[in-house]
């Protein structure tokens, strides 16, 4: 867990965090909850109370939490005052630092991937995130087989076979018209517009993840 008071001010904070556990405790007057988030910023414990809980929050959602004036000690959940679900895709958001890796080989994947996500055209990058906003579906995309039998019908196979950047991912990649000699096809904007097969398949998305 990342050192809370370390982080403050909360601008530094993400705004947006995954949901990796919650739970529910009844009191006299209504409920008081706490969950677990993650994101590459900071994966913190965080408690509130409410009256009835929302049943949309459960893990693997994404939610924005809504802080109080001041961050609580690390040694207990930071108390806020409550959790906005977020049901509608944010364009800006590298959904890649909201997943929790399960070890080194998993973060070095999911580093790669946000990587190549940086460098799609924004177009691409809105596109992106309004396929895999779903919990669920980009839990699949991220840990599933890319294949039924062989050596990718694994965990991860998807993402095993993302491909590596070939050149720091500089903002001025999304405005090139033209390839360049050190910039992969996905850095480049199309001279005309593209059908929603070709841009999946440059975004590297799998067909059996988008199912």
């Amino acid at each position: 867990m990342a050192d809370i008071v370390s982080l403050r001010p909360f601008s530094v904070l993400s705004a947006i965090f995954r949901v990796t556990g919650i739970a529910a405790v009844p009191l006299a007057n209504g409920y008081e909850m706490t969950a677990q988030l993650h994101h590459a910023r900071a994966s913190l414990a965080v408690t509130w109370q409410a009256r009835q809980p929302d049943v949309r929050l459960k893990p693997g959602v994404l939610v924005s939490p809504r802080w109080k004036s001041t961050l609580a000690a690390l040694d207990e959940p930071v108390a806020i005052h409550r959790l906005v679900y977020l049901d509608r895709p944010e364009r800006s958001e590298n959904l890649f630092r909201t997943v929790p890796a399960k070890g080194a080989f998993e973060a070095a994947l999911f580093e790669r991937a946000g990587a190549l996500w940086e460098c799609l055209p924004l177009g691409f990058q809105e596109l992106f995130n309004t396929l895999f906003w779903d919990g669920q579906r980009f839990l699949r995309y991220c840990t599933g087989p890319s294949s039924m039998i062989g050596h990718h019908a694994r965990a991860c196979g998807i993402a095993s076979r993302w491909p590596r950047p070939c050149c720091a991912c500089c903002p001025c990649t999304r405005r090139r018209t033209r390839p360049s000699r050190c910039s992969p096809p996905w850095c480049t904007m199309p001279a005309r517009p593209m059908s929603i097969n070709r841009v999946v398949t440059a975004a590297g998305i799998s067909p059996i993840a988008v199912a």
